[in-house]
């Protein structure tokens, strides 16, 4: 039968604690280690910008600086779309009164101008990269009139019967098409139409006031130019026109005058001469007296 000693009970307890004690001991140096490795990142120092910083934008609020977060950049082309859209359909009804004959030339004038100015405030109202509600109600109101315009130029009563037979009609009304496709798709931008328009202006101009050949001369080059011109711009993205720059001429050199000689030294000024008495009137001189030979009376004459 096994007693329970004072003796060996010291043991035991001896040895429960001695074994607590390894564990703790063994379970130190892993605490420690945690510790260290959750601590290290707080420590040390940050290289650059802290994610909570305002020059990041942003935080999560855990002590970090909060800023504003990152301004996204305004959306380009925003409310364009609508505007190109709307000057494009009323360019395609522009052409085809061109081409029917229905708006003359005169009225062709006055409804690019007007589309030409559409274009103007366009490319201000999109300085900025989009249209505030203002600058857009104002494109609206302009736009209703060119509207309006056009429908009373297409339907009033003046006509040109003979524009299905003007090949000069034909070919700008195909020009002016050719705009209303480039704006339409935006590869004509605000800037490049209004440009573009002001050239079909003048050539509306010349195509009412064609009437000798040295203006349809004039007319037929003004069409080849802006052939060109559309072919250019209707490409994508901007394409700019440069002009030579102008080359600063120097002014000629004023010819030098001659230097005025130098006048003669005076003389002694002598009396000037008296006049002559004008002589009077001239009189009748009196007739020579008539001599009569003497008769000789003599030796010879008897």
């Amino acid at each position: 039968m096994r007693v329970n000693t004072p003796a060996a009970t010291p043991a035991a307890a001896q040895t429960s604690a001695t074994k607590s004690a390894a564990v703790t001991t063994a379970a130190k140096p892993a605490a420690s280690a945690e510790v260290k490795s959750a601590v290290a990142p707080a420590t040390k120092p940050a290289v650059g910008f802290a994610k909570d910083d305002v020059f990041q934008g942003g935080g999560n609020g855990n002590g970090g600086i909060i800023g504003p977060g990152p301004r996204p950049l305004p959306p380009f082309n925003l409310g364009d779309a609508k505007t190109r859209t709307t000057q494009a359909n009323q360019l395609d009804q522009i052409s085809q009164g061109v081409r029917n004959g229905s708006i003359t030339a005169q009225e062709s004038e006055r409804l690019l101008a007007e589309q030409a100015k559409i274009s103007d405030y366009q490319q201000q109202a999109m300085a900025d990269g989009f249209m505030s509600q203002e600058e857009r109600l104002k494109l609206d109101m302009m736009q209703m009139t060119a509207a309006l315009n056009t429908f009373q130029a297409a339907n009033n009563g003046d006509r040109n019967a003979f524009a299905k037979l003007d090949g000069n009609a034909q070919r700008q009304a195909d020009q002016i098409s050719q705009i209303a496709d480039g704006r339409r798709s935006g590869n004509i931008t605000n800037t490049e139409a209004g440009g573009l328009l002001r050239d079909q202006v003048e050539i509306a101009d010349a195509r009412g006031d064609a009437d000798s050949p040295a203006e349809s001369a004039e007319l037929n080059n003004k069409l080849n130019a802006a052939d060109k011109d559309i072919n250019y711009h209707s490409k994508a993205g901007t394409q700019w026109d440069f002009e030579p720059l102008p080359w600063p001429r120097p002014e000629p050199l004023p010819f030098p005058k001659p230097m005025p000689l130098p006048l003669p030294f005076p003389g002694p000024s002598l009396p000037r001469p008296e006049p002559l008495p004008f002589p009077g009137p001239i009189t009748a001189q009196p007739a020579k007296p008539d001599f009569q030979p003497l008769q000789f009376r003599g030796v010879i004459n008897g």
